[in-house]
């Protein structure tokens, strides 16, 4: 259980040995301080998705062969 010294300072006493617990930039109760960076080819799929549905979504306005679809009526 960690106990705190005279100083405001936490540690817990393993095998008879205080261990002073400092968790600056690390991991405090559960949270990561430091926010994740995505990776580059994270990035370049997101790109590339989404380039993917608009070349989709632009294709799917034209009809079969390139020519423009009739209006409906």
């Amino acid at each position: 259980m960690p106990q705190i010294d005279g100083a405001g300072l936490a540690f817990v006493n393993i095998a008879g040995q205080r261990q002073d617990l400092n968790f600056v930039g690390q991991q405090i109760a559960g949270f990561n301080a430091l926010q994740a960076v995505p990776e580059p080819g994270s990035r370049a799929l997101l790109l590339c998705g989404l380039v993917a549905v608009g070349g989709w979504l632009r294709r799917g306005a034209a009809g079969p062969a390139g020519r423009p679809r009739r209006a409906a009526g």
